[in-house]
């Protein structure tokens, strides 16, 4: 690094005074390579000591006689050899005593202004009065383009003085340690057929308007300003012609006021005058203005101090308050309730938008705040006072190389959301306040907002919200009815996909009722029939599938003893019927719709009552029924003696085996 400014000694200041060089006298154009040295600290800084190098450079002729009338300074051209342009400040001074600067500490700690290694001296800079753009701090050795000079050149256009005569280059070295040479200089003059205009200053400005003046503005009750505005990068147009979404209005002479533009927005500004029928001047370098924004009175304020206790919790901890804003369940992590200076160092604002207060904010440390945090708000019946800007306001700092991006939408619906706002990266260790118009909904509309956060590449982003206000709007309380996607149109909604809503009706694609398990399938639902085996929870009972058969239809028997029973069971559900002994536990004893069980005589002489059980089985021997059917078989005793003819209660038959059957 350079060596700071150190005091000057009395001495150091007499040898400067009697070593004073004298002007060196050059043409214009000047040769080329090396017209005088540049002495090294010849005007230190707050020294009250002032003996600049001075090279006066001859005028012998021009296209014109009086600067300004009919000749102006266009350009001036210089190759200076330095060690440390930062030191240097180099001026020009017109014949006729007035003075423009044309650099001064510029350059940083690099060399020489233009290319002194090249012996055709073409490689220049360049300062002129027609670029838009100053020189910058640092960037020698300024070849690249022309630059605009520190000070105008039009300072010169007295319309007196005349071009041909000695202009002088005075070139101060304020510092110690580096000299250096000229190697070329030139000024460029050029006819005045129309010259821009320059020095355009806003002095005052409201929501719709502002007003303008310009230098030069000699000549404007005869000439005709032209003034074209439009949006912020517009191409602008030529002479009376607007360019592609330019605004072109006649500007007369300043000051100007310029009416019609909207609130809260960016305008480039460019001013072109007549300099004769049919000519014009060039356009003026863009000027750059945000229209203000003039809310009524803000109706509710969320400033989050009366929302709760602050909360230690870190990155994946849940965070919950009570207030207008809340965390939504649809987010991945959740936004903050915080006070004082967030934990991690070099990001995160250290206090609420008052200076104290609490705020809410996202943490950018810990990998468990992946996606989305969304903080919803409740629902904002539109009033927007008859402005028609300016009716949402909110506070926001996003400080720290990883910042990620923050996003504010609206919804009349819960469902479809419209982009009001966005931000993204770093934005600086501040509190940035945002004015948002919500003309595009009408008046009487149901509203609810949501800002969206999510975390960048590492831990230094965090993201915070402060003092979100709504301007006319009244609030009707939080989102408290809930809706259900209905993909399938059954009347039944999937409880993963939940809307909490403002409006008693549902929107298209939502209903009330919750618990569909298969959103892409109107036959399975709560109120559908379960079918048995099929693999599928047809009911939503949460049971993938419902493994119980009802019981079959039973036929039971009643026999004389000895005889051979015969039962029916026919499955209501299933394939198969299976018998068993005992209505529930032990072996199956077979499996058929027909039975034939076989049964003892009767030993006692007595009616006897036996008891069998059927269950339903699909072929899968999967699902059975959920209770066993009982059939009985009734056994009656022989009579005694013998008849010529059976009684009718027990007709004569052959006794069936298991072998007939």
């Amino acid at each position: 690094m350079k060596k700071s400014q150190i005091l000057i000694p009395l001495l150091s200041l007499l040898a400067h005074s009697l070593f004073s060089q004298s002007p060196i006298i050059l043409p214009n154009p000047s040769f080329c390579y090396d017209l005088g040295a540049i002495r090294d600290f010849t005007c230190p800084s707050n020294s009250g000591y002032y003996d600049p190098n001075r090279f006066v450079i001859r005028v012998i002729d021009a296209p014109g006689t009086a600067l300004g009338t009919d000749v102006y300074l266009k350009e001036v051209r210089l190759i200076v050899q330095h060690t440390w342009v930062a030191d240097l400040e180099i001026r020009l001074v017109s014949p006729g005593g007035k003075s423009a600067l044309l650099t001064a500490d510029n350059g940083g700690g690099e060399n020489n202004y233009g290319v002194p290694a090249f012996r055709d001296c073409g490689s220049f800079a360049s300062f002129s009065m027609a670029s838009c753009d100053p020189i910058p701090p640092t960037g020698a050795p300024y070849i690249s383009q022309p630059y605009l000079p520190q000070e105008s050149f039009y300072v010169f256009n007295d319309s007196v003085t005349s071009p041909v005569g000695d202009w002088t280059l005075l070139i101060c070295d304020d510092t110690e340690q580096d000299s250096g040479r000229l190697h070329f200089v030139e000024l460029v003059f050029e006819p005045i057929e129309c010259l821009p205009v320059t020095g355009i200053q806003v002095l005052g400005q409201d929501t719709t308007s502002l007003v303008l003046e310009w230098f030069p503005a000699d000549g404007c009750a005869q000439a005709q300003t032209y003034l074209e505005y439009g949006p912020k990068g517009f191409t602008p147009g030529a002479g009376s012609s607007a360019g592609p979404q330019g605004t072109v209005v006649l500007a007369g002479c300043p000051p100007f006021v310029l009416t019609g533009l909207a609130p809260d927005s960016d305008y480039d500004i460019y001013l072109r005058k007549t300099c004769g029928p049919g000519r014009f001047s060039g356009n003026s370098c863009p000027v750059g203005i945000r229209t203000a924004c003039l809310p009524p009175g803000p109706s509710v304020v969320e400033e989050f101090d009366q929302a709760g206790n602050s909360l230690q919790s870190l990155c994946g901890d849940t965070c919950s308050w009570e207030g207008i804003w809340k965390n939504d369940a649809q987010g991945t992590f959740d936004w903050i309730l915080y006070s004082g200076k967030t934990p991690t160092q070099g990001t995160g604002p250290s206090a609420g938008v008052s200076g104290a207060g609490k705020y809410v904010y996202l943490e950018a440390s810990g990998n468990q705040c992946q996606g989305e945090a969304i903080l919803s708000s409740g629902c904002f019946q539109l009033n927007k006072r008859g402005s028609d800007a300016c009716h949402f306001s909110f506070y926001y700092h996003m400080w720290g190389p990883n910042t990620g991006s923050l996003k504010l939408e609206v919804s009349q619906d819960g469902v479809r959301w419209d982009s009001l706002w966005q931000q993204s990266g770093d934005q600086g260790d501040s509190w940035h306040k945002a004015y948002l118009s919500l003309s595009p909904y009408p008046d009487g509309a149901t509203l609810q907002f949501r800002f969206t956060g999510k975390k960048g590449s590492g831990p230094l982003g965090d993201i915070a919200l402060d003092r979100i206000a709504v301007h006319g709007s009244v609030y009707l309380g939080p989102a408290s009815v809930s809706f259900y996607a209905d993909a399938d149109g059954d009347g039944y909604g999937n409880p993963d996909r939940t809307v909490w809503l403002c409006a008693e009706n549902p929107p298209a694609g939502y209903v009330r009722q919750s618990g569909d398990c298969n959103d892409q399938d109107p036959g399975i639902n709560p109120a559908a029939a379960e079918v048995p085996c099929d693999g599928i929870d047809n009911n939503c009972n949460g049971i993938e599938d419902d493994v119980f058969l009802p019981p079959p239809l039973v036929i039971s028997d009643t026999i004389c003893s000895g005889d051979l029973p015969v039962l029916q069971a026919s499955p209501v559900l299933g394939d198969f019927v299976l018998w068993y002994a005992q209505p529930v536990g032990g072996d199956g004893i077979a499996v058929s719709e027909l039975f034939y069980p076989d049964i003892p005589p009767s030993q006692d002489g007595g009616k006897n009552v036996y008891r069998f059980y059927a269950e339903a089985v699909d072929a899968q021997f999967r699902c059975f029924s959920s209770q066993r059917a009982e059939a009985v078989v009734v056994v009656n005793p022989l009579p005694e003696g013998s008849l010529a003819q059976e009684p009718g209660f027990c007709p004569l038959a052959r006794r069936l085996t298991w072998a007939d059957w």
